[in-house]
């Protein structure tokens, strides 16, 4: 092989690396290979014919690349369409399920720190940023009902529901002309609402597999309200920013690590260890790195024991329903 052709292998290797990664491994070598041959064959005839040879190469490639990209798509397109709708992760599942977290949690504490004009569009207005997030969770909950409602619906749907608490406790509030709610008052409304959200979807069809799926596994419970729990690991108190640190963004993003850890995890109890693990590490950190402002010991601890007791109930031995819904 001269040295025209031995430089033409070459080009020719690097065109198949713009082939989508899983076109390269299944025919890249083959396709190396077959053109090697043409050129042996092709040298025999001068280098003009050479030249015709990369010609017609350089002429289909543009074509051959679309049509790989768009198999590859096609693959992208069947893995949302059967990965979604069980336990079995694919990159969207992961996606769906770490971007709420990553909102409410590390954006929303780094917000006030950005650019004047950036920040102010985090100075929300409630009813509309209220109707915002009511949208968004609508949204992630009915693209669930149509895969089967996998893991990764439940931080919707917690948000959903302090969503809505949140617009009806503002509405009683003007109506009433009553200030803020102590904090047994509060929690009485999450426990009682909580109560009736859960006997409406057992009343719907549709909705039963949700509640079938946390009593068969009850780190689904804890993994959804994970976002409120990134939320309040962003949250400080306090009239003046406190000095930007560690304090501000590494509770939440801790949150955020242990979610897609959690993801990840194929048993229960691994699971159940991923997110009481994130919850001791991102509590640490937050009292490390107090951010000026502490947090007050009461509502933390009962923040803590209500969102981590379902992950709590897996570490012990307990009656699963797996049998009974054939999971």
């Amino acid at each position: 092989m001269n040295g025209l052709a031995a430089w033409l292998v070459q080009v020719y290797a690097w065109m198949l690396r713009l082939y989508p990664p899983h076109y390269q491994s299944e025919f890249a070598d083959e396709r190396q290979e077959v053109f090697s041959l043409a050129l042996r064959e092709t040298a025999e005839k001068g280098n003009w014919a050479l030249a015709g040879l990369m010609f017609r190469e350089l002429r289909d490639f543009p074509a051959s690349a679309a049509r790989a990209y768009m198999c590859e798509w096609e693959g992208v397109m069947k893995t949302l369409e059967t990965n979604l709708g069980d336990d079995r992760l694919s990159w969207i599942g992961l996606l769906l399920g770490v971007w709420p977290i990553i909102f409410l949690g590390p954006v929303l504490a780094v917000a006030p720190y950005l650019p004047r004009q950036t920040a102010e569009f985090f100075d929300y207005d409630p009813p509309i940023w209220l109707a915002a997030v009511m949208l968004f969770s609508i949204i992630g909950v009915v693209v669930a009902w149509r895969k089967g409602f996998p893991r990764w619906v439940y931080p919707y749907l917690v948000i959903l529901f302090f969503a809505i608490l949140n617009l009806l406790g503002n509405m009683l509030s003007k109506v009433l002309g009553i200030g803020n709610p102590s904090l047994p008052v509060l929690l009485g409304a999450y426990v009682g609402f909580g109560a009736v959200a859960a006997f409406g979807l057992s009343r719907i069809p549709s909705t039963r597999k949700i509640l079938r799926d946390v009593r068969a596994d009850w780190t689904r419970l804890t993994f959804g309200m994970m976002a409120y729990l990134a939320w309040v690991m962003g949250f400080y108190g306090g009239d003046h920013l406190p000095s930007f640190g560690p304090g501000v963004w590494l509770p939440s993003l801790i949150v955020v690590a242990g979610v897609a850890v959690y993801l990840f995890c194929r048993s229960r109890l691994q699971r159940s260890l991923a997110l009481l693990m994130t919850m001791f590490l991102s509590f640490l950190t937050k009292f490390i790195f107090p951010n000026d402002d502490v947090l007050p010991v009461l509502p933390v601890l009962l923040l803590a024991m209500f969102i981590f007791l379902p992950a709590l109930v897996e570490l012990f031995p307990h009656r699963s329903l797996t049998r009974i819904t054939g999971k």
